[in-house]
């Protein structure tokens, strides 16, 4: 059942590394972000990445929250298949869909 609430998906085509300050995500995607979550009364943003090998070992999204509560979940997709990188946007959006606790 669709609840109305909405999920914004945004994709840069850069890379990440965590030996980059806040991973290479640079402070205007963020605002970006923020911005697109108030004007669309978001319930979610999702900032998606290609994946790298820089970022192997990062298993679990980043998360960023405003003081105002809004909440940036970034992510990484493997970009060698078109089937894979749509069944990771669905798991994200399936994940979205789910009440939050």
């Amino acid at each position: 059942m669709n609840s109305g609430e909405r999920t914004i998906l945004d994709t840069k085509w850069k890379l990440l590394s965590p030996q980059w300050h806040n991973y290479g995500i640079s402070q205007a995607d963020m605002y970006q972000m923020y911005a697109y979550q108030k004007e669309y009364a978001a319930k979610q943003v999702v900032l998606l990445y290609p994946d790298c090998e820089a970022m192997a070992g990062q298993k679990s999204p980043l998360c960023y929250s405003s003081p105002s509560g809004s909440l940036v979940i970034v992510e990484t997709l493997h970009l060698d298949s078109l089937i894979a990188m749509a069944e990771a946007v669905k798991e994200l959006l399936d994940v979205a869909s789910q009440p939050s606790k």
